[in-house]
């Protein structure tokens, strides 16, 4: 009887084994499994990204509560009660004129031979002679230098300066003063023609060129 039982339950098995095999289970009630497809849903949630605050140092200071500093609009140009700067003033300085001391410069040409020589013709062209060196000596003399210088000339009869030569001994040491002495008679050179009355090939002729400051 036992042995009954165990045959007639494995025979149910391998039916039942054998159905859920080729049928897939669905024939059978109490080995039915359920195949239903599951839906997933899905839900979004949006999260919105605020941006960091920085930290305001004076919005920190400030206390709860109280409302950020406000200035009104307004035309500033309008406003009467807003001072507009004072514009400097500057005196300019009185220029002081340097003291300038004008300092006059004389040439003399003191005559040496009139009082060995008699001859009227000679005395006039000396005279003639020697101013025209003056004024030569004036246009030459450019420094503040002073004294005297010696010199002696020849000229010919048609007015040609011949030679010229300094007397040291008589001159002053300053090489400038003897410079400018021997240029104003080679400036002033050619001279006149030598008058009837003086009836020569050359004259000789001493002068003294005295440079002074007035």
């Amino acid at each position: 009887m036992k042995d009954f039982r165990l045959l007639q339950g494995a025979v149910l098995l391998s039916l039942s084994a054998h159905a859920l095999a080729i049928f897939g289970g669905n024939l059978l009630p109490c080995f039915k499994v359920l195949n239903e497809d599951k839906q997933i849903k899905v839900t979004y949630i949006k999260i919105e990204h605020k941006p960091k605050e920085l930290p305001n140092p004076l919005r920190e200071k400030m206390p709860k509560g109280s409302p950020p500093p406000f200035i009104e609009p307004k035309d500033i140009r309008k406003d009467n009660n807003i001072q507009k700067p004072k514009e400097l003033k500057f005196d300019k300085p009185e220029l002081m004129e340097p003291e300038v001391v004008a300092l006059k410069k004389i040439i003399k040409m003191p005559a040496i031979e009139p009082a060995k020589i008699d001859n009227p013709s000679y005395i006039s062209y000396y005279q003639t002679v020697r101013e025209k060196i003056r004024r030569s000596a004036y246009r030459n003399y450019a420094k503040n230098e002073t004294g005297e210088v010696y010199l002696v000339f020849i000229i010919s009869n048609d007015g040609v300066l011949k030679q010229a030569r300094l007397v040291e001994e008589k001159s002053s040491k300053s090489l400038y003063l003897k410079n400018v002495a021997l240029s104003s008679i080679k400036d002033a050179s050619p001279f006149p023609n030598f008058p009837k009355e003086l009836d020569y090939e050359e004259l000789s002729f001493n002068v003294a060129i005295s440079f002074e400051l007035e």
